[in-house]
């Protein structure tokens, strides 16, 4: 966590170090909220630095991860960067304030805790044991993605991307009497613990500044 809000610190001091007049765009700065991982129990959030004529552009995007009710406890961290190459801008178009269109190479770690309850019967005992399985699943990944900009107004904006990488996912599993728990080794690339090819997918709703 320490060592996620220094590299935050210094791209951000190097922004600014690095910052050039903008005569066509005036905010160089956007807070991003990520939609769909809202229902997945996570909650991210980006800041995105635009550099020179909106050429190319950094953004991080740290998310936190709790869940907690009888039978499941989730906790973690995710952090993500990406680069973006602006491929083109289009200001003004379709009714929108400006359209920008890019490309950008990506990187991702994550690192999670869970605890989940299962049930196992045993012969005279009329109800089920409860017991617990912990999982520490650390996580890293990288790929591409080719995404879209859009400002919606001049400081509300819109921001599409697709894509997919190669990752891979170090799950150590442990807890109470791990015999009998209904447990299998195979996840889809939906799963947090998926090692292999993954397809990226992200919607962010932003405020420039």
């Amino acid at each position: 966590m320490k060592r996620a809000i220094t590299i935050f610190m210094v791209l951000l001091i190097f922004s600014q170090l690095s910052a050039q007049e903008s005569p066509n765009y005036p905010y160089r700065n956007a807070i991003k909220l990520g939609i769909p991982e809202l229902g997945n129990s996570q909650f991210q959030f980006g800041y995105e630095r635009f550099f020179g004529d909106r050429k190319s552009s950094i953004i991080i995007m740290p998310s936190f991860i709790l869940k907690k009710n009888s039978d499941e406890e989730l906790a973690g961290f995710e952090l993500a960067a990406q680069y973006r190459f602006m491929l083109s801008n289009h200001k003004g178009a379709w009714f929108l304030n400006n359209i920008s269109f890019y490309g950008a190479p990506y990187a991702q770690y994550l690192s999670l805790s869970s605890e989940n309850a299962f049930y196992k019967y045993v012969n005279g005992v009329p109800e089920p044991l409860r017991n617990i399985a912990k999982r520490e699943i650390n996580a890293i990944e990288g790929g591409l993605l080719i995404g879209t900009h859009i400002d919606l107004t001049s400081r509300i904006n819109l921001d599409f991307f697709v894509g997919g990488g190669v990752r891979y996912s170090d799950v150590t599993d442990s807890g109470d009497q791990m015999e009998g728990f209904p447990y299998t080794y195979y996840y889809s690339v939906f799963d947090r613990e998926y090692t292999g090819i993954k397809p990226r997918i992200g919607l962010m709703l932003g405020i420039s500044f």
